[in-house]
């Protein structure tokens, strides 16, 4: 099954651009910006691709949704890293990522999947779908990859000899 994924935006932010930028209610990643995120960060942006666009669109309302209606403290500080459709465009998984151990993960994932019903209403209330697609929230490991490997070239700058060196 040939799925697209692609980036997070949300539309709160104007002149941001749709490939490039990470939105979140808090911070605004620019992988681009950092070698580290570039290379972990995905990107299949297939022109055409109806799943792809209406993904980037549903991606958007739920980027919007939660910065201004979703009141639930679980869902605060969370970055949507992605969204993977469908090509019938029945099911999609979105991608997220908050900073945190196991237990804020687990608690953001409640929140997410609490607030799945009100999100797919809205999203049928704004867009124009033969369908409305099941949503699962899955967690996305690839910001926390990130940040341990810059902490690991940190670590190697500071103590640039090596055991091995003579």
């Amino acid at each position: 099954m040939d799925t697209g994924r692609h980036d997070a935006i949300g539309p709160i932010f104007g002149g941001c651009g749709v490939r490039d930028t990470i939105i979140t209610p808090i911070r605004i990643y620019r992988p681009s910006d950092n070698p580290v995120f570039r290379s972990l960060i995905k990107v299949h942006m297939l022109a055409g691709k109806r799943a792809v666009r209406v993904g980037d669109q549903i991606l958007r309302v739920i980027a919007d949704l939660l910065t201004t209606k979703v009141k639930d403290p679980r869902t605060q500080g969370i970055t949507l890293t992605g969204i993977e459709m469908s090509n019938d465009l029945k099911h999609g998984k979105v991608y997220f990522s908050t900073l945190g151990d196991k237990e804020e993960i687990g608690k953001a994932q409640a929140g997410l999947d609490s607030a799945t019903g009100y999100i797919k209403r809205e999203i049928s209330a704004r867009m124009d779908l033969k369908y409305m697609p099941d949503l699962l929230f899955k967690y996305d490991p690839s910001m926390e990859k990130g940040r341990n490997m810059e902490r690991l070239f940190e670590q190697l700058r500071s103590n640039p000899t090596m055991e091995g060196d003579t």
